[in-house]
């Protein structure tokens, strides 16, 4: 009798472990729903508050100024942007999902979106739902370095082959040399 158990215990744990990994997949047939599936996990209400928490009290601020130059005073701010911050994030995050996904469906073909669904549910997928936030915060004080540093490294480059071309950038050459001077 056990002879007989084995084999089936052997061969059911795979099946079952097979079946389970099916299950955690999207089980999406079309590429519409597997847009759905990545739009709806990777543009979320909690990415968006993780982003913008650290600046909530100074947007906070200024919409209660703005408010103020248009004769609206808020007596209780906290609470008033709370429900107009609430309101906002969740039509903001329906409308960029639906923009998202005018984007991969124009972009990609259903077995790339197919493709794109299956990473997504993977673990690896899954690491980087969580990680949205975070790697966009980190994209944009990226961005934020690089662009200061490009600019100032671009002037002086421009500033340097103005000179070096002989182009002025007025009849004088009081401006080009007070551009190569300051980034000298």
């Amino acid at each position: 009798m056990s002879y007989f158990r084995k084999p089936k215990a052997a061969w059911l744990i795979p099946t079952l472990t097979w079946m389970l990994l099916g299950l955690a997949q999207p089980a999406n047939a079309d590429k519409e729903s597997d847009i759905r599936f990545i739009v709806e996990h990777t543009i979320t209400v909690e990415h968006f508050n993780e982003i913008y928490q650290s600046d909530m009290r100074t947007i906070m601020f200024e919409v209660v100024r703005r408010l103020r130059t248009f004769g609206i005073d808020i007596a209780e701010p906290e609470p008033f942007f709370d429900l107009l911050f609430e309101a906002f994030v969740v039509e903001f995050i329906a409308l960029m999902q639906d923009e998202i996904a005018a984007y991969y469906h124009k972009t990609y073909t259903a077995s790339e979106m197919r493709d794109l669904a299956r990473f997504y549910s993977s673990p690896t997928g899954k690491k980087v739902f969580a990680n949205t936030s975070k790697f966009l915060l980190a994209n944009a004080a990226a961005i934020r370095s690089t662009r200061e540093t490009a600019a100032k490294k671009s002037t002086a480059r421009l500033a340097k082959n103005l000179e070096e071309r002989g182009i002025s950038l007025e009849s004088s050459q009081g401006l080009t040399k007070m551009i190569i001077d300051v980034f000298d």
